[in-house]
């Protein structure tokens, strides 16, 4: 069964994480005691955004309220994500 949606993108996402670049990105966030990073740059998460355009606001919405940095990243890189909600 093919995914589609919110599934999709956040299965897209977490496919392309680097345990070492989520290691590192934790440094240089004063307080992530509740973030949780998945190492995936923001040239990748730009493009996933693009591919992904089409998610609906209630899917934007869940994307916004995760505890993945990446994932709530990825709901700010939509075009006109604040507009939508």
């Amino acid at each position: 069964m093919r995914k589609t949606g919110l599934k999709a993108a956040q299965a897209a996402l977490h496919k392309l994480a680097d345990p070492k670049r989520a290691a590192r990105a934790r440094t240089f966030f004063k307080d992530a005691a509740g973030e949780v990073f998945i190492g995936v740059p923001v040239p990748l998460r730009r493009k996933l955004a693009a591919a992904h355009h089409t998610l609906s606001r209630t899917d934007l919405a869940k994307l916004i309220a995760s505890k993945v940095h990446e994932e709530r990243q990825l709901e700010r890189l939509q075009p006109f994500a604040l507009l939508v909600l």
